[in-house]
């Protein structure tokens, strides 16, 4: 089932999306709070039973984005995930944390509108 802020999305890009999460993030109850160490813990095991091999069978193209202060994904990530898939386009946003589609929402738009034409 699509959901309104989906729909929403897909006709207006990443401002809908802005609109449907940044009161979330910058609401009384900021990320960071959302972020409980056991939380972080159960996420950190989980990646490490990952089973990247699954990534091969993905063909369509794929835009990985980060920034260049992102402290959360390593320029390595980029590295690893090309090797998995040559097709990728691995793009470092100037200026930028994790949150790229917070943080340079025209920049990540532009990725996506330019993806989407290839």
């Amino acid at each position: 089932m699509t959901t309104e802020v989906q729909r929403d999305t897909y006709r207006s890009g990443v401002a809908a999306l802005q609109r449907s999460t940044l009161p979330t993030w910058l609401g009384p109850r900021l990320l960071a709070d959302e972020a409980r160490p056991a939380s972080f813990s159960a996420a950190a095991r989980a990646a490490a039973r990952y089973d990247l091999g699954q990534w091969h069978s993905i063909l369509c193209p794929v835009v990985a984005i980060r920034g260049d202060h992102d402290v959360f994904t390593p320029e390595s990530d980029h590295s690893q995930l090309l090797s998995l898939l040559p097709q990728v386009h691995a793009v470092t946003i100037p200026r930028c944390g994790h949150f790229a589609a917070v943080e340079q929402p025209s920049s990540v738009k532009e990725l996506l509108d330019n993806l989407h034409s290839r």
